[in-house]
């Protein structure tokens, strides 16, 4: 409700800060989730479009890296770093695997060199995004849940389970769905 709402953009304002200057003009973002402000009353409503869900997620960018990179060090996470001195963006996952090794961000945190091979996942392809709101969510675009998204790895169990308490029990996150790719009851859905 509201009273959660006002909370989570208070609590979020140090994230902000973190992110970097010149963000507080996009404070709301934080709170704004899958609804956009009404044209008429500011009330909010559900999204109705991939444009303005994706300037959304661009705007969002910043925060949710600052995000990765606390939920890592909270949980000894590793991430994708490029061996090579450039950083090169991909969205193909298999492109990862001759060029990259994983690095524990607390590693990485203090090795400037590192933070700038840190291969950050880009925004989902619109193209992926258009064909799951029509296959999967009947023209919804208010129910796609990973157009912005990163990649945390884990050693072993535990790690895993450190990430996913401190997602539920972080102020800032609120947990839509969490499904186990490693279940085989969930193996049949599409990745996507």
């Amino acid at each position: 409700g509201n009273a959660r709402q006002s909370r989570r953009v208070s609590d979020g304002s140090a994230l902000w800060d973190a992110a970097g200057e010149g963000m507080a003009a996009r404070k709301s973002m934080l709170d704004m989730g899958r609804r956009s402000t009404g044209p008429a009353l500011g009330a909010p409503q559900h999204i109705r479009s991939l444009d303005q869900l994706y300037a959304q997620a661009e705007g969002c960018v910043v925060v949710l890296r600052a995000k990765v990179k606390e939920l890592a060090r909270a949980s000894q996470g590793k991430l994708p770093v490029t061996r090579r001195p450039a950083h090169r963006a991909t969205d193909d996952v298999s492109a990862l695997s001759a060029e990259t090794r994983f690095v524990r961000w607390a590693e990485a945190e203090k090795d400037d060199v590192l933070q700038r091979r840190i291969l950050w996942t880009p925004l989902k392809s619109k193209k992926q995004a258009m064909e799951k709101v029509l296959y999967r969510y009947q023209g919804n675009v208010s129910r796609i849940l990973d157009v912005s998204r990163e990649t945390i790895v884990f050693e072993t169990p535990q790690d895993l389970a450190a990430c996913v308490h401190a997602l539920c029990t972080d102020q800032d996150i609120a947990v839509e769905r969490i499904r186990n790719l490693m279940d085989s009851r969930n193996q049949s859905e599409s990745a996507a």
